[in-house]
């Protein structure tokens, strides 16, 4: 391998005598944005006069002679640009088109290096052959040296895309697999909370599942839900906690309110989601999130139905939140309602609330849905949902989440 060096390769005069222009200088400086370049000839004065000539204009140069020559070069200095002679001798020595086997084999190994073929003897063949293999030019040796720069610049801005598409993908892989390693950090602490449920006399009925973690990384569960999601793993995050709630409804009472994001409605897993918690279907009230995001509300209901075949009770979690409140309640016709806390916070001096929320429990009972009303924090509040007919009660007041007896 040659390097080209200011007065001229391997320490050669500078001039280019007969074989090209004498008397120039040599910048002092190569530009940065210039791209580098490695030029592969086994005519070794055309080679050097190459090489001089794109030195002229600021392009830094590495010569190579013979296939395995370039890819040492290659190794050797990860060049930006390669120049071949399209017509070298290959690894039998026999002449033939060996500039296309180095781009060929080029692509396969580096794909973001460009590659600009040079031959004395332009021919349709060899030209289609280069486009297959995406060379980024394909030059005349006899067209003017302004002609090889400007492939060699346009080569040199497809290699500098390629690698910074390369690097943002890798990026992007390592970011994956820091992301990947935090939720299975958050899933080794995974616990499950249990907040009581009481009968308006204030007896206990049950209590809603709630997700705790105790990493830093992924505070609280929704940020463990969204992680799961943007990861594609949000069936794995459902199995844990549907796991972990089947162990812990031995040491619990009365029914079970586990909430459900709708893609674990219609879970492509391995195995039936939903079959861990079989046993305990008379217990489990499956509480459904943000259905308002299923745009197949014919598989939704279809699958609900499925659902109370098998035991499973259905709550519509979050009645009046948001502007499509009631086309939920049509949509899933569930058997238990659970008021949005926006509802409950301050009632007790809010006619306006009162009217809303006598209205909605008018409505679910019509429709044979119990009532829950979630968020109560003050017996004031308490003593009014119960005047307006809310059959079941959540809140701080009644009880805070905590862990199953023995769960330390």
């Amino acid at each position: 391998m040659e390097q080209m060096h200011a007065d001229g390769v391997d320490g050669t005069s500078g001039g280019e005598g007969a074989n090209g222009t004498a008397g120039w200088s040599p910048p002092e400086l190569f530009a940065s944005d210039r791209p580098r370049v490695l030029v592969v000839d086994d005519d070794v004065d055309f080679a050097r006069l190459t090489a001089r000539r794109l030195f002229r204009v600021g392009i830094r140069c590495e010569l190579a002679h013979s296939l395995e020559e370039a890819w040492a070069a290659y190794h050797a200095s990860k060049v930006d640009v390669i120049v071949s002679d399209l017509w070298m001798p290959g690894p039998t020595g026999a002449e033939g088109r060996a500039g296309l086997e180095l781009l060929g084999a080029i692509r396969d190994a580096y794909p973001d290096v460009g590659v600009v073929l040079m031959t004395a003897e332009p021919e349709l063949s060899s030209a289609t052959r280069a486009m297959e293999l995406e060379a980024s030019g394909y030059v005349f040796k006899g067209d003017p040296p302004e002609t090889l720069v400007a492939a060699i610049e346009r080569a040199g801005k497809r290699t500098s895309h390629e690698r910074q598409l390369s690097q943002q993908a890798a990026e992007q892989r390592l970011l994956l697999r820091e992301q990947a390693t935090e939720l299975d950090r958050a899933l080794a602490t995974l616990r499950m909370a249990y907040q009581p449920i009481t009968d308006r006399d204030g007896e206990p009925v049950g209590h809603e599942a709630l997700m705790r973690v105790a990493t830093s990384a992924l505070p609280h569960p929704g940020a463990v839900i969204d992680r799961a999601l943007s990861l594609g793993r949000l069936g794995e995050v459902s199995r844990r906690v549907m796991g972990r709630v089947a162990l812990d409804a031995q040491r619990l009472r009365g029914d079970l309110f586990i909430n459900i994001h709708p893609q674990d409605l219609f879970d492509p897993g391995p195995d039936d989601l939903f079959g861990r918690l079989a046993s305990l279907a008379y217990r489990v009230v499956i509480e459904v999130t943000e259905a308002a995001t299923i745009r197949d509300t014919g598989a939704l209901q279809r699958r609900l139905t499925e659902l109370r075949s098998r035991g499973f009770r259905i709550a519509l979690d979050d009645l009046g939140a948001g502007f499509s409140a009631l086309s939920r309640l049509a949509l899933l016709e569930p058997d238990i309602v659970k008021l949005d806390m926006s509802l409950v916070r301050d009632i007790d001096g809010s006619p306006k609330l009162q009217r809303i929320v006598r209205s909605l429990v008018e409505l679910c009972s019509a429709e044979g849905a119990a009532i829950v009303a979630e968020g109560i924090e003050s017996e004031a509040e308490r003593t009014v949902l119960v005047e307006l007919g809310c059959t079941h009660l959540q809140g701080y007041l009644l009880g805070r989440p905590a862990f199953p007896p023995g769960d330390r």
